[in-house]
């Protein structure tokens, strides 16, 4: 009766800052730690940020262009690690489409978005979507969308970044099982391991975390909800371990 083999992905998002180099480095980095993704996202920033948000410098020079997605997919499958991003744009499932990813993520913000959600369901792909800012009618609504796709992961998520541990309810997992009958997973922007390790004590078949470089808030606006490289290898470790656990 072993845990069913935990999905771990990487989240470079846009603690990669435009440069390339550092996205290869972040992409090897998170091989060595043990993830089997690492995940980017591809939109327009102005079209989803507007114009005036404090958010969009570190958007665009964090969301890859065409050009960029196909060499960061390249040196990804070269070292033999998943590619994944997530998709904002139904227009921008072709560019996917294109280089071959195996499964879409759905960001919370997107679950609303059913005309996104009805171009990944011709890809029939699997689909790994956070519902953070979704009530159980929003949820249906989606997996409706999805109705083609036959393997889906729902993943709990608290939308503050960072997000403090008492504000993380993992309650939430077996509401969201229970309901949607699906595998559940946590996003997490906490910046600390133990709310995941729980997660997956609870039945977490996917985990996804930002990484960073370094802590230094003043990088970006991703960076104080991400784990550096030391404890996301950390992480995946004990979830390792505890996948080895009888019981």
């Amino acid at each position: 009766n072993f845990m069913e083999r935990v999905i771990c992905i990487a989240e470079i998002g846009l603690n990669w800052f435009g440069d390339i180099k550092l996205a290869k480095e972040m992409i090897s980095l998170s091989k060595d730690c043990g993830a089997d993704i690492v995940k980017f996202q591809l939109y327009r920033p102005k079209e989803i940020l507007g114009i005036n948000s404090p958010y969009l410098k570190d958007a665009e020079r964090g969301v890859p262009t065409e050009a960029q997605a196909r060499e960061l997919k390249e040196y990804a499958d070269l070292i033999e690690i998943e590619w994944c991003a997530s998709v904002f744009h139904p227009g921008l499932v072709d560019l996917t489409e294109e280089l071959g990813v195996k499964r879409y993520k759905i960001a919370s913000r997107s679950v609303k978005d059913l005309e996104l959600l009805k171009r990944i369901n011709e890809t029939k792909k699997p689909v790994i979507m956070s519902v953070g800012m979704s009530d159980d009618a929003e949820i249906s609504r989606a997996m409706c969308a999805l109705r083609d796709v036959d393997d889906i992961s729902l993943l709990y998520c608290v939308c503050l970044y960072p997000t403090n541990v008492g504000a993380i309810n993992l309650d939430q997992l077996d509401k969201i099982r229970t309901r949607f009958q699906t595998r559940v997973g946590f996003s997490s922007h906490c910046p600390k391991i133990a709310p995941t390790l729980a997660a997956v004590a609870r039945g977490a078949t996917v985990i996804e975390h930002h990484v960073c470089m370094h802590r230094i808030s003043r990088l970006g606006c991703d960076i104080p909800s991400s784990l550096n490289f030391k404890e996301f290898k950390k992480l995946i470790g004990y979830i390792r371990d505890m996948e080895q656990l009888n019981g």
